[in-house]
């Protein structure tokens, strides 16, 4: 059997800024947010930094024995594991915003053409599609088209992989977004450290058959297969075109300076090929890292 592709997500965010006094010793926490070096200038300088994705693996169709809205496997009938197999060619697409701004847009598809990860990032704020997006965020619109049903009165579970190696995730209901003025009705999951606080985040409503509907998740569970990952399930209301628009993203815990740090995204599909120029279309547009004095 073919091995299942996956749509990754990775971002990662990084400071640098000069002190006086050397860095304390880690404090065996396992935590590594953190990594000093001299500067030749009697300063040492200490990287800040924070790194997690975000892997869509597939769905799960399933018969909602309890009439809950979520998958629960041990209730619920199993009726298909859907994996996300090979991809068309990615599409990519540069938008002006401003004079010295753009909006940058990939479009990964499955060769089948029932998922579909519509996937934007912006060097300013912008709103788009009735979302705010940030330039520390990622807003990926996740396509469900025209999925072939087994059973009659099944629905679908969006198999959500996140991964960080040294922080675990929470599940919280009002957002960071939501809490800054420019977010609504959204829920999320956070990983922080003493800097930055890593964000996946999610509408409650997804558009299904062109009707607004609510979209349940699952409570965080640990991969049997590896502890640095947990699943959330997205569960979605029977349809034939599904519309969500999860974003990834992070925002500074501690205010380090007056210079901003910059998002770096990687979009990643299971094509090796397509690792390759994704990666460093991204790198190449927004690598770089702001020092702060």
């Amino acid at each position: 059997m073919a091995r299942d592709h996956i749509v990754n997500v990775r971002v990662s965010f990084g400071t640098i800024r000069k002190v006086e006094e050397p860095p304390e010793e880690p404090d065996g926490s396992g935590e590594s947010n953190e990594l000093a070096f001299e500067s030749g200038d009697d300063h040492q300088r200490i990287e800040y930094k924070l790194e997690f994705e975000v892997r869509f693996r597939g769905f799960i169709e399933f018969v909602d024995l309890n009439d809950n809205g979520v998958y629960d496997h041990e209730i619920d009938k199993l009726i298909e594991d859907y994996g996300i197999n090979s991809f068309q060619p990615i599409s990519y697409s540069l938008t002006p915003i401003s004079n010295d701004s753009n909006l940058h847009y990939f479009l990964l598809k499955t060769t089948d053409g029932v998922f579909a990860a519509h996937i934007y990032f912006v060097e300013e704020f912008v709103y788009l599609n009735d979302t705010i997006i940030a330039p520390t965020q990622v807003k990926i619109d996740i396509e469900i088209t025209d999925f072939n049903y087994i059973n009659d009165s099944s629905q679908l579970a969006l198999i959500t992989k996140l991964r960080s190696e040294t922080h675990d995730y929470e599940k919280r209901e009002e957002t960071k977004d939501e809490e800054d003025g420019y977010g609504d009705e959204e829920e999320e999951v956070y990983i922080e450290n003493d800097i930055y606080t890593g964000i996946f985040s999610w509408k409650e409503t997804a558009m299904i058959d062109g009707v607004e509907r609510e979209v349940k998740t699952n409570n965080l569970e640990v991969d049997v297969e590896d502890e640095n990952i947990q699943i959330l399930l997205i569960n979605y209301p029977r349809g034939n075109h599904i519309y969500h628009d999860p974003k990834i993203g992070i925002s500074l815990t501690t205010v380090l300076g007056a210079s901003q740090p910059t998002i770096v995204p990687i979009i990643i599909t299971g094509s090796v090929v397509a690792v390759i120029g994704v990666a460093t279309i991204a790198s190449l547009i927004l690598k770089k890292h702001s020092k702060i004095r």
